[in-house]
């Protein structure tokens, strides 16, 4: 049987790495022009090339070139594949957000007249084991990527159905290089990578051919070399083709592909946690940006002007930015200190259109009260039960002598529990109020305040007791902060799990606490710690008949080559691993790996018996065969950093994130593994309840009425 090899010409674009944006826009314009001119001079080839940002940017950018490249794809020899936005990180964003990478995109393609149906991430670090759903859902039925390699992940083939948790599938083609980088001999080093791992019976071997990373594509002694030796042997022929025509060669052959039913994984286990300032600030911008979304369809009377312009171009910020390189950190510092821009604005739009919509709609439902009100509204599709926190506005009262006393009535009249604490502010005039509320998903709640010198008063100090409810509960949990070295580069290339051994370790729950609020609600307590790579501050909650303990870790890091851990051990023999992931759920074995997770994980016992720990702040961990679960929180390598280079100790270069870093998690150290509950967490600490203010109505009172102030 003869082997028909499908030569795909293209051109890998890394639009940020080693450089910046802006160069990456000139590389978008080089290699358009470079292509079109290939096309035009050699009839009998394809360009195959993909992301809606880069069709964008050369539409915007150079006009011309666009117009030439349009022609092309509308001949059919520039083959557009992807279907997404950019070629983003594959395992950190939100369902959402990939389903956004589509949404995205469509216009876009429309536009070309395209509605590419291949999905490509030939340069991605590991796909998430939900990548099918996403795909599917916007029409991709095949998909091309690279990374886990042969040597990183062995597959029973390099052409295989992949089949996610929820049932959804496509067919998925495992490459060797997607580059050649202009040397005859990587054509020839490709070729024979791919037929030696040719699927029997298939008849069809797809072979890319093309610079990368900065672009480029095929070069012309390249295609005259591939013309010149079409017929490579008696048993292999070279065509020049594309993704689609290879897929569809691949199911004409009638020859049932092995399936694979898990994530594809692992490869620069660096990128799960390394630059974690980028990837908060990123699951920040995917939440209010939703919610605004949510919000803005719910009340669409009440949007602001230009208010789908602004969420469409927020939307598209973000999506550029999850782009692998940049979500998985390992691009220059310049290009990092951009992308925390681009971010920070993207969640900045999102809170305005937020802010701008909840006022308006909160305006139109104001009615007169002698009362100040409070109001919270639930932006989630969720229901919430659960703690509010909110800092409404008192007055001017004396700091210490004459706090407020407080009565909050619901909408029927009855009085509701509450407590408070310290607020944001470094001042006794600074407090933070927390109440229990019910509030359907999309509804609202409000809340009377009422002056009552018989009712409860505004705490002035921190309330002593409250560290030894907390002490224990937080010592149960055997938890341990290790710091430990990590000479490894920024990707932490050919490593698939970090070392045991730690240089500093931090027992949490032992020593001295500091007591920080004490009520019928929850008891809190601060604890720190101090050691050469940082300082760490620990607040850890207990609510009142709730198991779960909720921590907020506070860390001044600076660490240099290090890796900080936080360690738990769970009070019973692990049989097996479930973890979040975008959309889903994964199944996974102790095995030592560093892996990354989303939103949560829990370790299972053979007695039903669950140990959960639920974050939003947190996204690579490992799960260690003698049962210790390993949470990585910050690693320090320099920027950019990619072996074998060595890095003198007496030159400047910038280390990934110095500085100050919080976390917040809530641990679950018993009972069954419930989704419901973790659902909530995630939904609690994904902050969607809004508060705003009503005075309507109200008369000139102040909180302390003999205080005269103006």
């Amino acid at each position: 049987m003869k082997t028909l090899v499908h030569i795909i010409l293209n051109s890998h674009l890394d639009p940020v790495w080693l450089w910046d944006k802006s160069a990456g826009m000139d590389e978008v314009v080089a290699t358009a022009r470079t292509a079109c001119e290939m096309l035009d001079d050699y009839p009998e080839i394809f360009i195959t090339r993909g992301e809606a940002w880069f069709y964008e940017i050369l539409e915007q950018c150079a006009p011309d070139v666009y117009a030439r490249v349009k022609k092309h794809i509308g001949s059919g020899r520039w083959q557009v594949v992807g279907n997404w936005y950019i070629q983003p990180d594959c395992n950190q964003p939100s369902a959402r957000a990939f389903r956004w990478q589509a949404e995205m995109s469509r216009g876009t393609f429309a536009k070309l007249g395209v509605s590419p149906t291949v999905g490509y991430n030939v340069d991605s670090f590991g796909h998430a084991a939900t990548l099918p759903d996403f795909y599917r859902a916007c029409g991709v039925d095949s998909y091309i990527m690279r990374r886990p390699g042969a040597h990183e992940m062995k597959l029973p083939g390099n052409l295989f159905r992949w089949e996610s948790p929820n049932g959804s599938s496509v067919t998925v083609a495992r490459i060797f290089s997607y580059n050649t980088t202009g040397r005859l001999v990587n054509i020839e080093r490709n070729l024979e990578n791919e037929l030696r791992a040719a699927t029997p019976g298939v008849g069809h071997v797809l072979c890319m051919v093309g610079a990368g990373d900065h672009g480029g594509g095929p070069v012309r002694r390249e295609i005259e070399y591939l013309i010149e030796h079409r017929h490579w042997n008696a048993d292999t022929e070279l065509v020049f083709s594309h993704p689609r025509a290879f897929f569809d060669a691949v199911k004409q052959s009638g020859v049932e592909l092995p399936v694979v039913r898990t994530e594809l994984q692992q490869h620069a286990i660096g990128c799960y946690t390394v630059m974690h300032r980028i990837k908060q600030e990123h699951r920040r911008a995917e939440t209010l940006l939703g919610a605004a979304e949510d919000l803005l369809r719910r009340h669409p009377e009440a949007a602001p002007d230009g208010a789908d312009a602004m969420l469409k171009y927020a939307k598209k910020s973000l999506l550029f930015n999850e782009f692998h390189d940049l979500l998985g950190g390992c691009s220059i510092h310049r290009a990092m200190e951009r992308s925390l821009a681009d971010t920070g604005g993207a969640w900045s739009t999102a809170q305005e259109l937020i802010d701008l919509t909840l006022h308006r709609v909160e305006n139109d439902l104001a009615a007169p009260d002698e009362l100040q009100r409070a109001v919270f509204r639930n932006l989630s599709d969720r229901n919430w039960n659960g703690i509010v926190e909110f800092s409404p506005w008192l007055g001017y009262y004396p700091p210490v002598t004459m706090r407020p006393n407080l009565e909050l009535i619901d909408e029927n009249g009855d009085p509701i529990v509450w407590q408070s604490f310290r607020g944001e502010g470094a001042t006794l005039r600074s407090h933070r109020i927390a109440l229990p509320l019910a509030i359907p998903a999309g509804g609202r709640r409000v809340v009377r305040i009422k002056y009552d010198p018989n009712a409860p008063q505004l705490r002035g100090t921190p309330p002593a007791g409250a560290e030894k409810l907390v002490k224990p509960a937080l010592r149960a949990l055997k938890a341990r902060i290790d710091i430990i070295d990590d000479p490894s580069d920024t990707w932490s290339h050919d490593m698939t799990r970090y070392p045991g051994k730690a240089k500093y370790s931090w027992n949490l729950g032992i020593g001295k606490f500091a007591p920080f609020a004490s009520g019928p609600l929850f008891y809190s307590a601060v604890q720190r710690w101090q050691c050469p790579a940082g300082s760490f501050e620990l607040e850890a909650r207990v609510y009142s008949g709730d198991p779960a303990v909720r921590c907020r870790l506070r860390v001044c890091w600076s660490g240099k080559q290090e890796i900080a851990k936080l360690r738990f051990i769970p009070p019973f023999e692990i049989s097996g691993v479930r973890a979040g992931a975008p959309g889903g759920v994964i199944e996974r074995s102790a095995d030592n790996r560093e892996l990354p997770f989303y939103d949560f994980v829990s370790l299972l016992g053979d007695d039903g018996r669950a140990f959960t720990v639920v974050s939003r702040d947190i996204y690579g961990c490992d799960v260690l065969k003698r049962g210790a679960l390993r949470l990585t929180l910050l690693r320090s390598p320099y920027f950019a950093h990619h072996n074998p280079c060595v890095v003198p100790d007496d030159l400047p270069f910038p280390v990934c994130d110095q500085g100050m870093h919080e976390f917040e998690f809530t641990v679950f150290p018993e009972g069954k593994y419930d989704p419901e509950v973790v659902a909530d967490e995630v939904n609690r600490l994904s902050e969607p309840i809004r508060f705003t203010e009503s005075t309507l109505g109200c008369a000139r009172r102040y909180v302390v009425p003999h205080i005269d102030m103006p």
